[in-house]
């Protein structure tokens, strides 16, 4: 198993069994959260392309994009004090790390639709980890496998894997905004 294949797994065993945060009373100041964060994140990357925060023009957009069920638009659903877009694994270790430090719950958006809203509501403070930015498909045709990244829908595996054969697939369903992530996590 090449490293970062381990690196990846390690990662979602991470989320798996870590996500569920403890519960703190306290809501973390915006500003611990983000210190905690660009401690963790290379300076090289600003933190206002990986973290939106409810006064970001784009915060609305970026939470209610994927939402299907209409009863989710209501404004008494619990809103997140942050959604964090990463652009590398580390960032997502660094999402998983600070929200466990402060006490916050994280609901994770893998690319696709969530009827349930489980990945954008929760009844205490909490942290969308949003791996939309994570999509990256590799398609080995010689071991019959594919490195699918979280981010990634149904749609994009099957397009990919089509662009490399006319014979092989992956049977997911029929459909294609279904995030892999989700799919896979069942």
């Amino acid at each position: 198993m090449d490293l970062q294949v381990r690196r990846s797994l390690s990662i979602f065993s991470l989320l798996v069994f870590l996500v569920p945060s403890s519960k703190r009373s306290s809501i973390p100041s915006h500003d611990s959260f983000i210190q905690c964060l660009s401690s963790k994140i290379p300076p090289q990357i600003s933190l206002s392309n990986v973290v939106l925060t409810p006064n970001d023009s784009s915060f609305q957009f970026s939470l209610e994009y994927p939402i299907q069920n209409l009863r989710f638009y209501s404004p008494s659903t619990p809103k997140p004090l942050y959604i964090v877009t990463p652009l590398a694994y580390s960032h997502v270790q660094a999402t998983v790390t600070c929200c466990r430090q402060h006490g916050l719950q994280i609901t994770i958006r893998s690319g696709g639709h969530d009827y349930e809203g489980l990945s954008y509501t929760s009844d205490v403070p909490f942290v969308i980890l949003d791996l939309f930015n994570l999509r990256s498909i590799i398609v080995d045709l010689e071991d019959n496998s594919a490195w699918v990244q979280a981010g990634s829908t149904v749609g994009e595996l099957y397009y990919r894997i089509a662009e490399r054969s006319p014979v092989h697939g992956f049977p997911a369903g029929i459909c294609p905004t279904v995030g892999v992530g989700g799919l896979v996590s069942q």
